[in-house]
C-alpha cells in the first residue's frame, strides 16, 4: 500500500500518449519524458515523483493539475 512507481510510470505514459494522440503534444516530448522523468528523474518515492511531473515543462507543454493524480496502490 502506498506509492507504487510502476503506477506512476503507467499513469504518465497513458496521459502523455493521450495528449500526443489528440494533437495537444510537441514533436519530441514522448523522448523528453523518457529522459528527464524516468532516466533523470527521481521516482522511487512519490515526493520526487510529483516534482519530476511538476518542474516538467517542454516547449509550453505540462502535466497540468497534478493534485488530482492518484499513484497509490491499495
Amino acid at each position: 500500500e502506498g506509492f507504487d512507481p510502476d503506477l506512476f510510470e503507467q499513469q504518465v505514459k497513458r496521459y502523455v500518449a493521450h495528449s500526443i494522440r489528440d494533437g495537444e503534444a510537441p514533436r519530441g516530448l514522448g523522448r523528453e519524458v523518457t529522459s528527464e522523468i524516468f532516466e533523470q528523474g527521481d521516482n522511487s518515492h512519490e515526493a520526487g515523483a510529483r516534482a519530476a511531473l511538476a518542474d516538467f515543462r517542454y516547449e509550453g507543454w505540462d502535466f497540468g493539475d497534478l493534485p488530482e493524480w492518484d499513484f497509490s496502490d491499495y
